[in-house]
């Protein structure tokens, strides 16, 4: 049961009565012993009524319980925590930007070093105004150092070194900036608290969400301002993530790598990829731009020697970079003296066929065969390899890669011809078609109907008639048949 308390007013409607009532009863007294009283001398009639006046007002203070209360007054200098953020990621490079970053151990500037000239500078302007607490954090919090307050700028201040050790190096295997600036809260419950100040990069992991502490901190009055070492963007760095090539190459043929990159030094970064042939102690160097994050870019080398060929790859160092062995990849390929077999069937001479020719005999991997369709029976067909006449067997067929028909005659060829290259196409063999001045595609398709059609990843209308003097200067769709959706190489 949970005692009733009075207060001033009612106490004093309780006693009031009290007190008139001890009146009453004191008169009854003095009445009823007015015969004995007689007898008493008038020294002991005043002693005996003093008494009973003292009895009477003890009573009555007895019931009142007065207290005597005693008020210390006590002046006291406010606080100002200074957290810092003592976590693995605050040995981590500044970001180049930061004006306070300074230059630290191996020519890096870390977020630690920079956190500690922060903290040292604020100190010597707090320590004249307030008391500073100095504390470190990872997953839980530390009492780095209370700073004595100073009455004048002359009176000298904790040194850095004293401050900070000089062995003092950013380990923390968690950042629980939550549960720090909490315990700080916590710590200095007992005093005056004029804000806090937090050091760290913000990279947190885990521990009482920021939301709830700005919400205890705000409760409490207690501003908490934060200064921030590094940036928001990930760590500074260029790497090489994947290199896409072939296992194999062709002797003086162009060889071409691809490489995933990620670029996290800056937005837009100029920098150049140095491709080196070890064999051949022979590099090619490329410029790039790259835009921050992660792109795909390529650069070519021709071999120009057999066997397997050792390659390394090389971006330049920038500063502050967290991890420099990133920047270089090595890989190999075998290269192969290896001949394209291309047969080509031209319908007739023209301007482009004789530029197409002698471009096709210059390339270092195609083995050239040509077949003049126009030509007469002592004419001497041009190539690596000289033709006396055209394949008509598909064994025939079989020792060539590539087939190049240009403005080629379909009346010159026969079925089994055509069925012949049908299948070294199905086998893997390359088809080019090309159309001329003299036979377009339509025409091949009305002399070839069934097996031309099965060549070709898109549909001819056999009935509009080419037209050479047509220019198409505006662009137009292509659309492709439902064969040709789910052919692997229009995919």
């Amino acid at each position: 049961m949970k005692p009733t308390m009075l207060n001033s007013d009612s106490l004093a409607v309780v006693l009031l009565p009290l007190a008139m009532g001890l009146v009453i009863f004191y008169v009854y007294i003095y009445a009823k012993e007015a015969r004995q009283a007689r007898q008493l001398t008038g020294s002991q009639k005043l002693l005996l009524r003093t008494l009973r006046v003292i009895v009477a007002l003890l009573a009555v203070l007895a019931m009142v319980r007065p207290a005597v209360s005693m008020v210390r007054t006590e002046t006291r200098l406010p606080v100002v925590p200074v957290v810092i953020d003592e976590s693995t990621s605050m040995g981590y490079p500044d970001a180049r930007e930061n004006a306070t970053a300074i230059q630290g151990g191996g020519g890096k500037r870390t977020r630690f070093e920079t956190a500690v000239l922060v903290a040292q500078q604020l100190q010597e302007k707090l320590t004249l105004t307030h008391r500073v607490k100095v504390y470190t954090f990872s997953d839980t919090l530390k009492l780095l150092k209370d700073l004595p307050h100073r009455d004048y700028e002359s009176t000298p201040t904790v040194s850095r070194d004293d401050l900070f050790p000089m062995a003092m190096k950013p380990q923390g295997e968690y950042t629980n900036v939550g549960d720090a600036l909490d315990s700080t809260i916590s710590d200095l419950s007992g005093d005056r608290v004029s804000g806090m100040i937090l050091l760290s990069d913000g990279r947190e992991t885990g521990g009482t969400p920021m939301k709830d502490i700005g919400a205890k901190a705000a409760k409490f009055g207690i501003p908490i301002h934060t200064i921030v070492e590094g940036n928001e963007f990930p760590l500074v760095d260029l790497r090489i993530d994947e290199v896409i090539v072939d296992n194999e190459a062709s002797m003086n043929d162009v060889l071409v790598v691809q490489l995933k990159v990620t670029n996290q030094v800056s937005d837009m970064l100029n920098t150049e990829l140095t491709l080196l042939d070890k064999t051949t102690k022979k590099p090619t160097v490329k410029k790039f731009k790259l835009k921050r994050g992660q792109s795909t870019i390529a650069i070519t080398t021709v071999p120009d020697s057999v066997g397997v060929h050792d390659y390394h790859l090389e971006f330049p160092k920038y500063p502050d970079e967290i991890n420099v062995d990133n920047n270089v990849a090595d890989f190999s390929v075998n290269v192969v003296k290896r001949d394209m077999r291309t047969l080509l069937i031209a319908g007739a001479p023209n301007r482009e066929y004789f530029y197409l020719v002698p471009a096709l005999l210059r390339h270092p991997t195609i083995n050239l065969a040509c077949w003049l369709q126009s030509a007469g029976p002592l004419y001497t067909h041009q190539g690596h390899t000289t033709l006396q006449q055209l394949p008509k067997t598909a064994e025939e067929f079989k020792v060539y890669d590539v087939v190049i028909l240009y403005d080629a005659n379909p009346n010159k060829l026969e079925e089994s011809q055509m069925a012949a290259i049908e299948d070294i196409v199905k086998r893997g063999a390359g088809l080019m078609i090309i159309g001329g001045p003299n036979f377009s595609l339509a025409a091949m398709i009305q002399v070839h109907p069934t097996l031309f059609r099965q060549l070709l990843p898109v549909e001819i209308d056999k009935g509009q008639l080419p037209n050479p003097d047509i220019i198409y200067d505006k662009p137009f769709g292509v659309e492709r048949t439902d064969q040709g959706k789910t052919h692997e190489t229009l995919r």
